[in-house]
């Protein structure tokens, strides 16, 4: 009679454990890209708490908006004017 609820249970139980799973296993993966970008070299925990007390989601749009600091500092090619440097290339 209770074969059919306890297999409900299980199921329930074990999609919630695989969804904390795979929460977690996101959040290190944006955490470790962080550290990648160069950034939170001493310790991760604001990463580790926007991932899990807001969302994966949350973290991987905090960590694309990181500027990158392992890439050298673009410096441009030619000496040209102040005033040159914003407008637009020729088609």
């Amino acid at each position: 009679m209770y074969g059919y609820q306890d297999a409900m249970v299980t199921t329930i139980l074990l999609v919630a454990v695989m969804a904390i799973v795979v929460w977690l296993v996101a959040t290190a993966l944006f955490v470790s890209a962080a550290k990648k970008k160069g950034h939170y070299t001493q310790g991760a925990a604001v990463p580790w708490l926007v991932g899990i007390f807001l969302s994966p989601l949350t973290l991987a749009l905090y960590v694309c908006a990181l500027p990158d600091r392992g890439a050298p500092a673009a410096t441009p090619t030619t000496s040209a004017p102040a005033q040159l440097e914003d407008e637009l290339p020729a088609l």
